[in-house]
């Protein structure tokens, strides 16, 4: 199936094929360059086998990727319309409520935190295993 012409293009084309050598069988004509990988026409010439394992890279010398910070115009923009909360931490409740109520548009309700769980009335449980 694989001619001649085609395991030349093959080898063109930078899949690592060393030379043909019509006089040994196809399976062992090819190999990569690399020990690690091997590219080898089989004896009947019809299939192409290749072995690529994956790279072996110590974890000792892997890094994360750095983030990058990027300062551009429109985050400069964004970055201006936000304040910050923290003067927030000191003050009473109410007021704290009324800032934030402010800062974002929100009704008053949205900073009240729900109280039902706290107050409600906690009854033994009537079997402990349950």
């Amino acid at each position: 199936m694989f001619g001649k012409s085609t395991v030349l293009s093959l080898a063109r084309r930078g899949y690592g094929l060393m030379n043909y050598n019509p006089s040994l069988p196809l399976a062992q004509s090819f190999s990569s360059k690399s020990p690690a990988t091997q590219v080898v026409f089989a004896d009947d010439g019809r299939t192409l086998v290749c072995w690529h394992p994956e790279p072996e890279f110590p974890y000792e010398h892997t890094l994360p990727i750095p983030e990058e910070a990027q300062q551009t115009a429109l985050l400069k923009e964004l970055n201006k319309g936000f304040r910050d909360v923290s003067h927030l931490e000191g003050m009473k409740e109410e007021l704290a409520r009324e800032e934030l109520m402010k800062m974002t548009s929100t009704t008053k309700h949205r900073w009240f935190p729900r109280l039902q769980k706290k107050k409600a009335k906690k009854t033994p449980r009537e079997r402990p295993y349950l």
